[in-house]
């Protein structure tokens, strides 16, 4: 077993393009829609469901965050992860969001937005 390495450039751009996204409103759910894996797509929905979902408590921050800020950026094989701190009125919400290569289908490849949660938040 390896341990975390450099993330590699694609890894690296997929993560900063979410976190720039990060206070868009509607254009942060899309964005984040337009970049999750078709795994994601299927447990989440579709762009409404984005949309949704970033309206409630949990993630409403990636959605009307003023700032947001990458840090501890891991990447082991094809999968990375990092920590997404974003300034609200209210505080800093800590977010931990994973990206990975697809392997199938016709994004195989392209580096994908594969899971987004919440830290200090029980499911």
């Amino acid at each position: 077993m390896t341990g975390p390495e450099a993330p590699t450039a694609e890894a690296m751009a997929l993560l900063t393009g979410l976190a720039a996204a990060v206070g868009g409103g509607a254009e942060t759910a899309a964005r984040f829609h337009a970049c999750a894996s078709d795994r994601m797509r299927g447990a989440l929905g579709g762009e409404a469901h984005f949309l949704r979902a970033f309206g409630n408590e949990r993630f409403a921050p990636l959605a009307h965050g003023r700032a947001a800020t990458l840090s501890e950026v891991k990447q082991i094989g094809e999968s990375a992860r990092a920590s997404l701190a974003v300034e609200t009125d209210a505080g800093t919400a800590t977010f931990v969001v994973a990206v990975a290569k697809a392997r199938f289908g016709p994004r195989a490849g392209t580096w994908c937005l594969s899971g987004v949660a919440r830290e200090g938040i029980d499911l």
